[in-house]
This record gives structure tokens, C-alpha cells and sequence, in this order.
């Protein structure tokens, strides 16, 4: 700390420029907001001490008010949360409780960039060291004395008196608190670097939790960061708290954690720089630690000494300490801390001797050497010695891709036992002990992925509708999961979501065992996933397709895209039964060998249309699915049965919470399932995936991983049919990686993309580890018309570029794993029209570019991804960052365009479909004028008009999907442009019908048609409206270009 005392009237510092505000609109909407405020310019300074909220003095008149507000830039959305900091002071307002009386709120961010708060400002001292240096003995027991007393008026202050009973969940506060904090430090760690301390204290952590956690009797407000540089002291009598600052951190909680938190300066190292501390021996006057805690007791009348775990207390202040200051280590890696000195702070140095001191107390090896991870790749409930290292002798070491490297932190039954529990759970048995795990086996599998901690405690619910306070919901005598603080309440499921989580736990399991070999990415059985005998004469048990009738439905896998030698023998574009054996790895003699099987990376140089790559000759069966599709689709839906539609509520519930900007684990854990059962990338067309495998094998990717990034090589058309159920829940396309704006980002990498922008983002983005925007749209201009875009992209003399622009429904940017944007702008307004424009690609974390706000769409903000209003101002991106060259935006812009729009009206077939089946199943249910809503005719017309007009747009979209296979984008642009311009409009009048028969309930959150309702009107105008569309087909039919072309296409079999 920067002295011994500070002064809370003359601590100040100038703002740092990345800190300033704008006073003028601050002083106008205080003006307004605080009656009497003076008039007058303002006077505004940055207070020093602190590393969390940016916190000002704002000085008008004669009067003084403290201004916090959140800080700028990428910061986790459920942190910094001045919201609850402005609630909690004004509930504790006339209690014994000194804190400053509040003034207003403000959580409108376009006064002064984020929201905030402004409060009275308290003059008095800090002490900043807590050895209280020039201080004599007598003054130093008297600040210790009134610190404790402080905290026990907080603690004897119930929580439903002064309005605060909904501020946080009641019980399982030290549960909920080794989730959020091991949470936090997983989200601010770089991918693969967390620390084995951090991970073992994690772990010892969870596994100690106090049995009396779960009763609320106890519950009272914790204020989360209670030490003594927290408090403000009269300047003439040391025994006096004028105030208690810095809220951010409370809820409802242990008392005896915030207790633990204040005697930390008991136990920190001393070397560690910028952390309270106290010397040994103490200073004269200063109260031991066990003096401090009678005092606290006496003040609040409880017995000394305490019954309770002390050093678990202790260990996991340490823990909550260690993870506030990796996020601010990262906060300032970002520029983003308020304090000159977070960096130092947060270094990992700092956060591992923390760590260590944690293992210390509660006697574990301080080299994090407990860490739950296995070498031997068994279950943590083996009895051999692989879980320390050595060989597994237990015959429990994993095989499946579930059994990571990291090991899982549980047992083979998901419970956190000791290997001694007598319920048998550690022998495989099942858990009637109460400690089961509420995350799933997927979830686990995602751990390495997540930094290496174990998972967040979070099943899947299993209510019918979004709204578990439905009546139809599972009943759940805890509080609701939208009470309060989200990230407290989901971190903590009551007993029927962990039976729940249970059941969908035992039934993955169950699904895992039942599924084949081959659906593994691992699997050494038949490409072509059919059922045939190994003597089969179509190739299909060489990577061929299979063309003789036997594809299984048991949900076997499909045939892999021909990416390489190994693919296809030959590379060839033949067809599966070509007799001249190159299907089965001989050489081609038919005058069938592509070409392009060693093009490049870009795809630029492929000439053959997907269809062709495929495999496929071009006679398909009609518009209908392939045979070699078919059980790809099964397995497809049966996932949607038993995932993604149980995932529904929770990832539902989540999104229209306070944490709704984080992630939800179960998503991640979705993924992974995805992953391990080949369900990945299923959009990438067979000719971009053989221009992409050099890419991969120049990435050193295992064969297995290759198959799974580079998909199963579908056509346009098979993929309309995957697509369709995709579409029939919001949640189901990230689970696959098929989910916009990533697949069309992907695709401008894969085809116009340099090798190192390959290498830097399309890899992470086909594996799932980052999400990406697209930076076009702009609110001063009509964007449906790319020419008109003003965002410009200057060269600069050094070569690099920089860019400056205002743009808008930038979809993703809001999701805190959105990594790169593609920005487009003007290179050169001086060349013609079309040549103007170019795009690069931007960090979405480099300086001057700033998320302004999530757009709602008709009210939903569309969490955790969003639509965002962003702007760049002088971001600089190095030349290499340029996509093809400038002056080739405009046509990277329709280039990626087109296959997007398709993909969108093929998810819209999907939800139309939903809809549908929502109508029927309401008009049998209900009841009207004294029959069931079916017999009336009006209803009865609204479903055939329905099943008419979703089948009359199911055909325009997969005609357009087959012409996209036979004559490409380009001259495919007039059936992509009837498929998005019929599509929404007939999937919005389904919709429409369907919420009209269901009334209320149509309009309301306990069915998902008001949020399909609002994404399909987007549609009419996201990607070009429908004017554009229509234009488009129009010029074509004038022209007399489309009919001519139509007649050329080989013909389809209907």
C-alpha cells in the first residue's frame, strides 16, 4: 500500500486516460437525478488506493460525492456488479451498520461509458498498514477492537429486516463459494496454465465443506471483502468506523467466512508485496488473532471459542483471495485494472504463494502435488497408486475419450467420498451418502478444457418450460433459481436438481455405453457406417459411400469427407460404386482423380463443388436425405432427445439472469458430448474440408482429430437435413459447432484466409475453443447495401492498418469467449464502387475496441452471445491481418453470405417444425367452449395452412442447397435468394399461429415460441432484407439467366 494512512479527502491521483469520463454528461444527468445538486462545473479526481471498481471524488460546489462505476472493456459480465453495491448500502442505511448514504444509481452506460453509483463522501482515514505505525499501543487495540465490533454489527443485522432476504441464496454459502471462486480462477487463467496449487486446494476445499453449511438458520449478510484498509476511522478517535466501503463482493452468507477473511493479515506471507500483512511478533497494542475473535464473539453474543472448522475458513479466504487476484492480473494484462500496481498484484507468483500458504494450513503438500489429476487415467475412487503417479494395477484405466488427462476429480458413481465411505460409491456402486456430485460425466470430460478444476456443481433440471416457476414445474421447495443472485443460486441445486442431474447423469452413461464404437472419433470400424459385410462390393468398408441399402440404423457413423490420401486412395472425386476400385485405395483409372487433392489451405484453388467432393454424382434421391445421411440424423435427433431439449430450462433460466453473460458449464459439457460422438463441424462442405487438411496436418493434429474438425464431409443439401433439427432449439447449433456467426467466419478463413490466419484463429474456432463476430452493419447507414459502409481502414506508414468505425448487431460480441471479429470498412474511397472496401480481422481485446451495449431484439438480448453495438476508434491491426488483399470485402461479403443465408433457412425449417408440433399438442390439450381447441375449424385451418406453407419453403430451401452443391454460390444466388426471403415469412406466419393458439401463455417465457418468434423476424432482415432477396430474383427472371440455368441442372428425381 502507498502509506501507513490515508487520507480519504487527499488520497487522489489525476484519471488515467483510460479512465476518464465525460464530466459534462455526468453533470447534466446528475443535475437531474439529485435534487439540489450544485450547478456549476465539476471537479473530478481519481482516488488511489483500490484495484477493483474505478472510484472517483466528484467535487460540485461545495459539496463532496464518491462516484464507482464498472470498469471499461472485457470484464466478466457477473463481476464488478455496482448494482448490488448501490442495493446493499441503501438496505443497511439507519441500521448499526456505518456506510455512506447513497444518492442515485445510474445503470443507463452512455452518461460515462458503464454503470454506476454515487454516494456521499465520507471524510476520514484509512489505514493502509495494518501494523497501524504511529499509532501508539493503546490506539492500535482500539482499531482492531472496532473493526471486530464492526463486523459483528453487520453480522447481528437480519437479512428480511432491512429488505435484503432475496440478496443472495440462504445455506450452502461455503459450497456455493468453492464453485464461484474456483469458477472465477478457471475464467482467468490461460487455457491449459493452471497452477497444480491452486488446483489441489481447490480440491480440498470441495471435499470439506462444513455439515452445517446447508442451513440457512445462520445465513447473514457477508460483505465478501471485510479487512481493515476497507474501513474509514474518525481522524480523532481511532475506536470509531465512520464507514464501510467496497461492496462489491457481499451477499448472503457465513459470517464466519467474513471473519476468516479479516484475520488474514494473520497469516499471509510477508514477502508477498502489496498484500496486508502483519509481522511477527505482532506490534504492541495490536489485538493476537484469538483476542480478536473473542471480541467479535462477545459482540455478537456466541459462545468463544468457536465450534467450527477454523482452517477451512481460513483456506478458503486464502483461495477467494488468490482467485480475485489472478482476475485482476488479468484484468490489467487487458489494461483494464484501475490500479497502476494491479499487474503486480495479480502475477502468478503472487497467486501461487497463496496457494501455498492455503495447502499449508489445512496440512497438504505445498507443491500442489494433491492436485486431482491422474496420471494412470482411472477414476479417483482406485485404490492403486496411479492416482499418485504410478501405474494403474486397479484395471479401471479409461480407454474412452471421457478419461482426459486430467483425470476426473470424482468417482466412477460422480461423488466426492473419501475412498472410505461405506455406501459403496467408490467401488463403483451407487451414492446414499448425500455427497453426489451434481455434474455430469460430460462435464467432467470438459475439465482439462476448463483449466483443469473441477466442475461447476450444475445438473440438468428437468421442469418442461424455461420458467421453473411454473406451476407444471419440478417442485423445489429452495428459492427460485431467478431469485437473488443467479451465480449464487444456480452454484447450489436444491436436492430434487441434484436427483435430476443424477438421472441425466446415469442415462448419458447408459447412452454411452449403447453407442457403437464407431460413433467414437477414435473408432477403427467402417468410414461409411453401414452395416455391410467386409465383402461388400460398394467401398463403403474402404471410405467409400455405401449405395446398396444396408446404411444401419443403429446410429453408426458416416462416411468421412475424402480430405486426404488416406480418405479416398486415390483423392479421387469418383463416385462410391466407380469400377475402377479407386473407392477401395486403388489407383484411379476412370479419369475421375481430382485435381485439387493437395490445394491449398484457402480452398481457393478447389474447383469442385461439394457435391462432387462429396462422393456424390449428382443423382441424389430427390430432395430427400441421402442414405449415407440417415443415420447421421438419427443420432442427431436422438442427441436433441436426450441433451440438448433436458438442457432447455436451465440454459433458459440462466439466460434471463443477472449471470446471463457468462457461460453456462452445461453448454461446454453439450460440446464435449458433441465432440465425443462425432457430432462436430457437420456445416464444412467436403470441398473445404479437403482444401483444409494440409492445414491440419501441418498442425501436427492427430488423425481422430482431423476426421472430427474436417466433419463427415456432407453436401449443402444433406446438411439442410442436419440443419433442420439443429434449428428446432436455440441451444442445439454451438452444441455442434455449427452456430452463426462462427460458421461463416469459418468459412471466410478456410477460403480466403492467409495460412497464419488460419493457423491463428480458424484451428481454435473449428476445435470450439473461441467464438467470433462479424463487424459490418452500421447504425449511420443502410448496410443492406455493402457499398454504403463508412468505417475506414487506413494504411499507415509502418505498414500496419488502422481502423475507426461505428457498428452494430455485431452477433457474439457480447460472448465472453469472442476472441476475433471481422471489420469491415474503406481502404480506398476513391476506386470503384465494389473495390472500395476490404475486411481484416480484429483482436476483439486490442485497445479502441469497445462493446458499447448488448442490442435487445424485441426484448431479448439473446445472452451469452448477443448482438452488440461496437466501436473502433484507432485500433491498430498489423498488414498481415488484411483478408485477400484490399479491396476485396465487398466480394468476401457475398462470398460468405451466401452460404450463411441458407444456413439460416434451414435452421428456420427446423423451428417452424417445433412450432408446429406445439400448435397440435395445444389444440389436443385445450379445452374451449366446451371442446378440445382441435375441433374448431379456424384451428384445423391453421394447422394444414401451416404443414402447406413449411413444406412449400422446405423445398425452395433444399432446391437451393442442391443448386449451391451443383453450380455454386455465385450461380445459385437466385435460389439462396428465394430460400431467405421465403423462409422467415413462412415460419413467422407458423409461429404466429401458434401463439395465437396458445393465448397467454404464447407471449409468455414458459414456451419458446415468443423468443423464435422474435428470431425469425430478424431474419427478414439480417443478412440482406427481403427487398434485396426479391430484387435479386426479379433481375434474374427478367433476364431470362435463371430459367435457362434451371433447365441445364441435372435433373432432380423426384
Amino acid at each position: 500500500m502507498g502509506g501507513a494512512v490515508l487520507d480519504t479527502t487527499a488520497a487522489l491521483v489525476g484519471v488515467a486516460p483510460a479512465l476518464r469520463i465525460d464530466e459534462d454528461a455526468l453533470r447534466r444527468y446528475l443535475s437531474v437525478a439529485v435534487p439540489a445538486f450544485p450547478g456549476g462545473p465539476l471537479q473530478v479526481f481519481q482516488f488511489s488506493h483500490g484495484q477493483s471498481n474505478p472510484t472517483y471524488l466528484v467535487k460540485a460546489g461545495g459539496a463532496s460525492y464518491v462516484l464507482r462505476k464498472k470498469p471499461p472493456g472485457r470484464v466478466l459480465p457477473s463481476a464488478h456488479a455496482v448494482d448490488r453495491e448501490y442495493r446493499v448500502l441503501a438496505a443497511l442505511q439507519g441500521t448499526p451498520v456505518p456506510v455512506p448514504r447513497v444518492v442515485c444509481l445510474c445503470e443507463d452506460s452512455s452518461v460515462v461509458g458503464t454503470p454506476f453509483y454515487v454516494m456521499e463522501h465520507v471524510a476520514g482515514r484509512i489505514f493502509a498498514d495494518a501494523s497501524l505505525p504511529g499509532l501508539a499501543p493503546a490506539q492500535r487495540s482500539a482499531v482492531y477492537e472496532a473493526m471486530a465490533r464492526t463486523l459483528a454489527a453487520l453480522h447481528t443485522v437480519v437479512p428480511g429486516d432491512v429488505g435484503l432476504s432475496g440478496y443472495g441464496k440462504a445455506g450452502g454459502y461455503n459450497q456455493r463459494q468453492v464453485w464461484r471462486w474456483g469458477e472465477q480462477y478457471r475464467r482467468s487463467v490461460t487455457r491449459g496454465k493452471a497452477m497444480p496449487e491452486m488446483l489441489s486446494l481447490h480440491g480440498w476445499l470441495a471435499a470439506h465443506i462444513p455439515a452445517g453449511d446447508a442451513d440457512p438458520a445462520g445465513t447473514r449478510i457477508s460483505h465478501g471483502d471485510y479487512r481493515l484498509d476497507n474501513l474509514v476511522f474518525c481522524k480523532s478517535d481511532p475506536s470509531r468506523v465512520l464507514a464501510v466501503l467496497d461492496w462489491e463482493l457481499s451477499t448472503l452468507g457465513d459470517p464466519l467466512s467474513d471473519l476468516a477473511y479479516s484475520c488474514l493479515p494473520y497469516h499471509l506471507p510477508s514477502d508477498i508485496p502489496n498484500l496486508v500483512s502483519l509481522p511477527h511478533p505482532l506490534p504492541a497494542g495490536i489485538l493476537d488473532e484469538q483476542a480478536y475473535i473473542r471480541v467479535y464473539c462477545s459482540a455478537r453474543g456466541l459462545p468463544y471459542p468457536l465450534q467450527a472448522s477454523w482452517p477451512l475458513y481460513l483456506a478458503l479466504s486464502i483461495f477467494r483471495l488468490a482467485s480475485i487476484l489472478a482476475g485482476v492480473g488479468a484484468r490489467a494484462a487487458q489494461g483494464n485494472a484501475s490500479s497502476r500496481i494491479a499487474a503486480q498484484m495479480g502475477a502468478d507468483s503472487v497467486v501461487r504463494s497463496l496457494a501455498r500458504k492455503g495447502l499449508q494450513i489445512v496440512g497438504l503438500p505445498t507443491d500442489g502435488s494433491s492436485a486431482p489429476t491422474s496420471a494412470g487415467g482411472c477414476g479417483s475412487g482406485c485404490r492403486c497408486d496411479c492416482r499418485s503417479g504410478g501405474a494403474c494395477a486397479c484395471g479401471k484405466a479409461s480407454s474412452s475419450s471421457t478419461a482426459g488427462a486430467a483425470g476426473a476429480a470424482a468417482s466412477s458413481s460422480g461423488c466426492t467420498c473419501p475412498s472410505s465411505c461405506p455406501c459403496g460409491c467408490q467401488s463403483g456402486g451407487a451414492c446414499s451418502c448425500s455427497k453426489a456430485s451434481t455434474s455430469s460425466a460430460a462435464i467432467g470430460a470438459a475439465a482439462d478444457a476448463s483449466g483443469g478444476l473441477p466442475p461447476p456443481l450444475m445438473g440438468t433440471p428437468a421442469e418442461p418450460y424455461a420458467n421453473p416457476r411454473h406451476p407444471d414445474a419440478r417442485p423445489d421447495s429452495a428459492s427460485p433459481i431467478l431469485a437473488g443472485n443467479p451465480l449464487e443460486q444456480y452454484a447450489n441445486p436444491s436436492p430434487q436438481w441434484r436427483e435430476a442431474a443424477g438421472a441425466a447423469a446415469a442415462a448419458l452413461e447408459q447412452a454411452d455405453r449403447s453407442l457403437p464404437a464407431s460413433v467414437s472419433p477414435s473408432s477403427a470400424t467402417s468410414a461409411g457406417g453401414c452395416g455391410c459385410p467386409a465383402a461388400c462390393g460398394r467401398g463403403c468398408r474402404s471410405g467409400g459411400t455405401c449405395t446398396c441399402g444396408k446404411a444401419s440404423s443403429s446410429g453408426e457413423g458416416v462416411t468421412s469427407a475424402p480430405t486426404s490420401a488416406s480418405a479416398s486412395g486415390s483423392g479421387c472425386s469418383c463416385p462410391s460404386n466407380c469400377p475402377c476400385g479407386c473407392r477401395s485405395g486403388g489407383p484411379c483409372s476412370c479419369g475421375g482423380a481430382s485435381a485439387s487433392a493437395s490445394a491449398s489451405g484457402s480452398g481457393s484453388g478447389d474447383a469442385r463443388t461439394a457435391a462432387a467432393a462429396a462422393g456424390s454424382d449428382g443423382a441424389t434421391a430427390g430432395l430427400g436425405a441421402s442414405p449415407r445421411v440417415q443415420p447421421l440424423l438419427r443420432r442427431l435427433h436422438s442427441f436433441m432427445e436426450q441433451h440438448v431439449y433436458p438442457a432447455e430450462p436451465a440454459l433458459n433460466a440462466h439466460a434471463m439472469s443477472d449471470a446471463r453473460w457468462t457461460i453456462h458449464p452445461l453448454q461446454e459439457a453439450l460440446k464435449e458430448e458433441a465432440r465425443r460422438q462425432g457430432l462436430w463441424n457437420l456445416w464444412v462442405p467436403a470441398d473445404m474440408a479437403a482444401g483444409l487438411a494440409p492445414l491440419l496436418s501441418e498442425a501436427s493434429a492427430a488423425a481422430d482429430e482431423q476426421r472430427l474438425l474436417l466433419g463427415p464431409g456432407l453436401t449443402n443439401l444433406e446438411y439442410a437435413h442436419c440443419a433442420e433439427i439443429m434449428g428446432r432449439s436455440v441451444w442445439a447449433p454451438e452444441c455442434f459447432n455449427c452456430s452463426a456467426p462462427d460458421t461463416g467466419n469459418m468459412e471466410v478463413l478456410a477460403r480466403y484466409g492467409s495460412r497464419p490466419q488460419q493457423r491463428r484463429w480458424l484451428l481454435p474456432l473449428l476445435r470450439g475453443e473461441i467464438r467470433s463476430c462479424f463487424a459490418m452493419t452500421e447504425p449511420a447507414v443502410a448496410s443492406s447495401d455493402a457499398t454504403n459502409i463508412t468505417s475506414a481502414i487506413a494504411r499507415q506508414p509502418d505498414g500496419a492498418y488502422a481502423l475507426s468505425g461505428h457498428k452494430w448487431w455485431a452477433s457474439g460480441a457480447c460472448d465472453p469467449r469472442c476472441t476475433v471479429a471481422i471489420f469491415m470498412g474503406k481502404s480506398d474511397p476513391s476506386a470503384a464502387t465494389h473495390r472500395q472496401q476490404s475486411m481484416v480481422f480484429v483482436e476483439m481485446g486490442a485497445p479502441g475496441v469497445t462493446v458499447v451495449r448488448p442490442l435487445p431484439v424485441f426484448g431479448f438480448d439473446d445472452a451469452p452471445h448477443g448482438h452488440a453495438e461496437v466501436t473502433f476508434e484507432g485500433v491498430r491491426v498489423p498488414a498481415e491481418n488484411i483478408i485477400l488483399g484490399e479491396g476485396r470485402g465487398f466480394e468476401i461479403a457475398q462470398g460468405r453470405l451466401g452460404p450463411g443465408r441458407l444456413h439460416h433457412c434451414m435452421r428456420l425449417i427446423g423451428m417452424g417444425e417445433r412450432a408446429l408440433e406445439l400448435l397440435v399438442q395445444r389444440s389436443q390439450s385445450r379445452v374451449a367452449f366446451k371442446q378440445p381447441l382441435y375441433r374448431h375449424q379456424a384451428v384445423r385451418l391453421d394447422i394444414a395452412r401451416s404443414r402447406m406453407e413449411l413444406d412449400a419453403a422446405r423445398l425452395v430451401v433444399l432446391q437451393a442447397a442442391h443448386a449451391l452443391d451443383q453450380v455454386g454460390n455465385k450461380e445459385a444466388r437466385g435460389e439462396i435468394a428465394a430460400a431467405k426471403a421465403l423462409a422467415p415469412s413462412a415460419v413467422l406466419a407458423v409461429l404466429d399461429r401458434a401463439i395465437q393458439t396458445h393465448g397467454g401463455a404464447g407471449v409468455s417465457d414458459v414456451t419458446p415460441l415468443a423468443h423464435m418468434w422474435a428470431g425469425a423476424r430478424t431474419l427478414r432482415l439480417a443478412d440482406g432484407p427481403d427487398i434485396v432477396h426479391l430484387e435479386t430474383i426479379a433481375k434474374l427472371e427478367l433476364a431470362g439467366k435463371r430459367r435457362a440455368r434451371l433447365y441445364l441442372q441435372v435433373p432432380l428425381q423426384f
